[in-house]
């Protein structure tokens, strides 16, 4: 599905003021919305019928968005989901991201419209569907693992499968791409999160350092160069 009015999107927040007032925003956008007041119900609508993108609240009663954001990476590693949240301490920010979220948004942007939220929607669905540089076939080698593009899954020399997130394999395939190439910063910002998203260079880093523990003994191919970005050592 194109990343434009089709698109459905599943607000959650246990907040009825601000669901219902982001659901009448995208809903004006041309966006498909479905709503759920708390993260068991998030869960189990994504369960009913996957939506193209989840907007995720953190602070909610009983479970609060990290651990489903934890829940729905478990089941689904490519899903795109924004956490839409009011706690904007750099901690939150790099744990949403570390658990796999595709952006991190603080809520006072919504105060100007909601603009800058319908971009960073639209952007994050575009960046779920497209092409990254490209690589020879939808399985390709990275060391001794085998990565299945189409799956979302990284095979070792064993056998062993682990699932890969969105954004790193987005990763793994700009660095499979270039082999020996230093890949800066910025290039890398593009491909994961798009042109528009803040330099914050733990995102990054904790995406790496994610990606090199599922790779196991291959990690240590993906190697920093410092003040400039990484590189694959095949």
């Amino acid at each position: 599905m194109a990343c434009g009015e089709t698109s459905e999107v599943l607000v959650v927040d246990d907040e009825k003021a601000l669901r219902d007032g982001v659901a009448l925003l995208l809903s004006g956008e041309g966006f498909v919305v479905r709503t759920a007041r708390n993260g068991e119900s998030a869960l189990e609508a994504i369960a009913q019928k996957r939506p193209d993108l989840v907007l995720l609240d953190v602070m909610m009663p009983k479970m609060n968005g990290f651990a489903v954001l934890a829940e729905i990476r478990r089941q689904d590693p490519v899903l795109p989901v924004l956490i839409l949240s009011g706690k904007t301490e750099a901690v939150d920010k790099v744990r949403g991201l570390d658990l796999g979220a595709d952006d991190y948004v603080d809520k006072a942007i919504y105060a100007d419209g909601g603009h800058e939220l319908v971009a960073r929607i639209r952007g994050a669905l575009r960046r779920a569907r497209m092409m990254t540089p490209p690589v020879v076939s939808d399985v390709f080698s990275f060391g001794a693992s085998r990565v299945d593009v189409r799956r979302h899954v990284v095979v070792s020399d064993s056998g062993a499968e682990t699932a890969l997130s969105a954004s790193e394999m987005r990763l793994l395939k700009v660095l499979a791409s270039r082999p020996d190439e230093n890949v800066t910063r910025d290039e890398l910002f593009s491909a994961l999160w798009g042109v528009e998203r803040p330099g914050n260079p733990r995102a990054i880093d904790q995406t790496v350092k994610r990606l090199r523990e599922k790779l196991g003994a291959d990690g240590r191919k993906i190697v920093a160069k410092f003040g400039v970005g990484y590189r694959y050592a095949p």
